[in-house]
């Protein structure tokens, strides 16, 4: 399923900016750290931060977690799905880790590692553990983290992943926002990794820039129009 980049612009003028982040944005050899202050001053109105990937915790999680709490912005966490570590596993780390952790935004499975992925059906088997052992923990559907091309290789046609919000990864510079079938559309979109690291308190040269399509569901309605940063068409 596709959306025309025309009315993409046009539905634009009610999205909501913000960014996403993980160990990636800081720079080790430095003591300075994700600056979330700089974050919403740049326009940012919500921050998706990295927790773990397979059965580690991230760098970064603990530090991030706690400055981004510390500002208006709306705070979510993610986990990176490896083909490393069984979805038990990782589905205990994950929930170990946010767990008490204050947040507004959903849970999210990232779905999108090509490297040693097992194939179609054992990574949705994978998937589909982790969704169900985290709606079993938290009372609440996750948010998957996908793109269209990865999503057509290794994900699923059931509705059953039509119910949950979808984070769509799909870059800049295309005509089309290509939502992957089932989903009828997508409640976040990641439309850029090329966004300017330090305008938003990253060490980092760059950092991924995503919009909130549905920001009356997230509690950002108050955000909408305070950002003109569109992405431009080509």
């Amino acid at each position: 399923m596709t959306q025309p980049f025309a009315q993409t612009l046009t539905a634009a003028l009610d999205w909501v900016p913000g960014i996403d982040c993980s160990v990636w944005q800081d720079d080790n050899n430095t003591p300075q750290m994700m600056d979330f202050v700089q974050s919403y001053q740049a326009g940012a109105r919500f921050v998706f931060i990295k927790t773990s990937q397979g059965s580690r915790i991230d760098g970064d999680f603990v530090m991030n977690g706690k400055r981004a709490a510390r500002t208006p912005l709306k705070l979510g966490y993610y986990h990176f799905i490896d083909w490393y570590t069984g979805a038990a596993a990782q589905a205990r780390t994950f929930l170990t880790v946010i767990k008490g952790e204050a947040r507004s935004l959903p849970a999210v499975l990232d779905f999108e590692k090509r490297t040693g992925c097992p194939g179609k059906k054992k990574a949705t088997n994978i998937l589909l553990y982790m969704v169900k052992a985290l709606q079993d923990s938290l009372g609440e559907d996750p948010m998957i983290y996908t793109s269209p091309s990865f999503w057509a290789e290794f994900g699923s046609s059931s509705q059953f992943f039509a119910r949950l919000p979808l984070w769509l990864a799909h870059y800049i510079p295309y005509r089309w926002m290509e939502v992957p079938w089932p989903w009828p559309g997508a409640d976040f979109w990641q439309w850029t990794s090329k966004g300017n690291g330090p305008k938003y308190g990253a060490e980092s040269k760059s950092i991924d820039l995503n919009w909130c399509l549905q920001p009356a569901k997230y509690g950002l309605l108050e955000n909408v129009g305070q950002v003109s940063n569109l992405p431009a068409p080509v």
